[in-house]
């Protein structure tokens, strides 16, 4: 049809992209350690970038095998009660989103912080390698979709196939080809409808062939 809009779907990222992205970044580097954080709490929390964001450090709780973020502020809660999202430690410690969350809380606990302070600020370069800015401000989309495209760059085959929400995608996608509960699934990602979660799937070719091996012919 002419003058139709067409809609570019980016790729979405895989947890063995997540797992190289880790090996490769330098963790003992406070910028490397936020970014990687920042991905990986998108990826295991079915986030948008905008939402890991505007975590504060008052939205963050651990509990034994697990840690609870508030999301206070999302797109998809429309009559702005907030949402509880729960994330379970990781079977790997290096890719652990629980424990990587809590190594960059350690390393920025040393700067002044109360319960109102956004977790992921903007970074300044000192002696020691970076610091956090004072000024209590988030860090833009903008900043972090060109932090996104850096990091993974010699990742992907094309980097402009993929974007910040590829991450979301990509855990929605890893979580349901691996036959999490539909109820559940929807509820960690915080859809109001059916169609908006599924449209966020990415379904594996042994999940698709699984509907054809339950035919018993």
């Amino acid at each position: 049809m002419n003058g139709a809009h067409v809609v570019s779907r980016k790729q979405a990222v895989t947890a063995d992209m997540i797992g190289t992205l880790v090996s490769a970044s330098n963790l003992s580097n406070l910028l490397d350690l936020r970014n990687v954080c920042i991905f990986v709490l998108a990826f295991a929390g079915f986030f948008r970038i905008n939402e890991v964001l505007h975590i504060k450090y008052g939205d963050v709780r651990f509990q034994s095998g697990y840690v609870a973020i508030d999301v206070t502020s999302s797109k998809t809660d429309q009559l702005r009660k907030g949402s509880e999202v729960v994330i379970a430690s990781g079977s790997s410690i290096d890719t652990c989103p629980v424990n990587i969350l809590r190594r960059y809380l350690t390393e920025v606990e040393r700067y002044p912080i109360d319960s109102s302070h956004y977790i992921f600020r903007t970074l300044s370069k000192c002696r020691a390698g970076h610091k956090l800015v004072s000024v209590n401000k988030p860090i833009s989309y903008s900043s972090m979709r060109g932090n996104f495209k850096r990091s993974f760059k010699d990742i992907v085959l094309d980097v402009s196939q993929f974007g910040t929400h590829s991450l979301r995608a990509g855990g929605a996608s890893a979580a349901a080809n691996a036959g999490a509960q539909d109820r559940l699934f929807q509820r960690h990602g915080r859809w109001k409808t059916v169609s908006a979660k599924n449209g966020y799937v990415e379904d594996s070719l042994d999940s698709r062939l699984s509907v054809s091996r339950l035919l018993g012919i």
